[in-house]
């Protein structure tokens, strides 16, 4: 969940640097893209999930620059329902990664639970 949240939070740093020229977005996809854009190079290898962990601390950091400033944007009068939203975004992000900890630990699990854990076809 926060993988694909920070892919979000890319593009919308992306549309928010393209308008504003603003410094700390830029300096963040910067980030991304100096641990990313090397591996294209290397199209015709094999190249495995570990490596993205070169800029992972970027897209996390995407993630919180986005909220912060969604957060940051919203009117005092609605502050409090947006800090909920966020604080459910947060106990989701957790519980899929509880979910997820066994298979990214490397725990023996039975076929049909780890099978439950992949949702996308490409993670078989």
């Amino acid at each position: 969940m926060i993988w694909f949240s920070a892919l979000v939070a890319l593009v919308l740093l992306v549309i928010r640097y393209a308008k504003h020229r603003e410094s700390v977005p830029g300096l963040i996809l910067l980030g991304v893209a100096a641990g990313y854009l090397p591996w294209l190079a290397f199209m015709n290898r094999t190249v495995f999930q570990f490596y993205s962990i070169a800029f992972l601390p970027w897209m996390v950091l995407a993630l919180v620059f986005t909220l912060k400033s969604w957060l940051q944007s919203k009117p005092t009068q609605k502050r409090q329902k947006a800090e909920r939203q966020l604080a459910l975004f947060f106990a989701l992000a957790t519980a899929v990664s509880v979910y997820f900890y066994a298979i990214w630990s490397g725990l023996q699990v039975p076929y049909w639970f780890w099978y439950s854990h992949m949702w996308l076809p490409s993670w078989i």
